[in-house]
């Protein structure tokens, strides 16, 4: 019964490892603040070539790329101030030019592995959120109503994500502080222990021992004391 339980910890411990060597994290201050303009701003798309990839910037193996689409603004990473009460230190990508009349999708950002494929996207949303509709072109995305974080889940080693409106006659924007990519979905599954063997003996110290052994022993997962 140790046996088994010093098994199943050394499993999981090997599983939460492999998780973290498997993931990409994506800090847009670290990779924008010194970037940008004299306005505080680092644009990272272009409206004037709206399907066009602007900015790219790589981790790993894992590549995102930032395109402008039908945008009331370009996308762009906002210069960051722990005084301000607005969005900052963040990248801000928005949603499609008001008017009914005009497609309601703005900008997006795509993310390609070059090896394998993703399975977990986890997208931090700055202190002031911003509002709009979020979509992913594959896989699953969920956002958490408490923290305003969105969570891709899916199997691609391609996935491109855009920012709708909620209401066609006014502009949108959502605000994202980094991403994390991960290729295994975090959290410990699939753990298998080693079976017991019946009729096999072990004392406290979990250590095999043998049937002549006096004192405490477990046989078969049951305590019992041998004289």
């Amino acid at each position: 019964m140790i046996k088994n339980l010093r098994s199943i910890i050394a499993v999981a411990f090997m599983t939460v490892c492999a998780s973290v060597s498997a993931q990409s994290t994506f800090d847009f201050n670290a990779l924008y603040e010194s970037k940008v303009n004299n306005k505080g701003i680092f644009y990272l798309g272009d409206p004037k070539k709206p399907k066009e990839i602007t900015v790219t910037s790589t981790v790993d193996d894992v590549t995102l790329s930032f395109i402008a689409g039908n945008c009331s603004s370009a996308p762009q990473y906002i210069k960051y101030d722990e005084n301000a009460t607005k969005a900052t230190g963040c990248v801000a990508l928005y949603g499609g030019k008001p008017g009914k009349d005009i497609a309601a999708e703005g900008s997006q950002m795509k993310f390609v592995k070059a090896n394998g494929n993703m399975k977990e996207i986890i997208f931090e949303a700055n202190k002031v959120a911003g509002n709009g509709i979020f979509t992913a072109s594959t896989g699953e995305l969920k956002m958490d109503k408490k923290t305003r974080n969105y969570t891709w889940t899916g199997d691609a080693s391609e996935v491109t994500f855009t920012i709708g409106k909620k209401d066609l006659a006014k502009t949108s924007a959502l605000n994202f502080n980094g991403v994390i990519v991960n290729t295994t979905i975090t959290g410990i599954t699939n753990i298998t222990a080693e079976k017991a063997q019946n009729g096999v003996r072990y004392n406290l110290a979990g250590q095999r021992v043998s049937k002549d052994f006096k004192g405490v022993v477990i046989e078969n997962g049951k305590k019992m004391i041998v004289k």
